[in-house]
């Protein structure tokens, strides 16, 4: 089964919204989104945290690897006002983030 990376911020930190969204809680590894920072922006669910590009800040957070299948689930709770993209990390690794739509 493949897997993906996936580097997250915000609510996808906590182990509850993990088992809410993918069905289960998924151990992450701390890593650094460069380049990048995280304002609450309103979205159609209401207020929620969203990284935009901002050069001289950083984003801390985990990356957690999941299946094509999670990846879907974790798009559709996203929503529209998200958009998904493929960007390095400080530690080497190339993870999913979701940036502001």
């Amino acid at each position: 089964m493949k897997h993906e990376l996936l580097f997250v911020y915000g609510t996808l930190l906590n182990q509850r919204a993990q088992t809410e969204v993918i069905g289960r809680v998924v151990p992450g590894k701390p890593d650094t989104l460069h380049d990048y920072m995280v304002v609450l922006c309103d979205t159609s669910e209401g207020k929620y945290p969203v990284a935009i590009e901002n050069s001289e800040s950083y984003i801390p957070g985990q990356v957690i690897e999941v299946t094509l299948e999670e990846l879907d689930q974790i798009d559709s709770y996203e929503t529209g006002d998200y958009r998904r993209e493929r960007l390095p990390l400080q530690s080497g690794l190339e993870a999913w983030v979701y940036l502001k739509g």
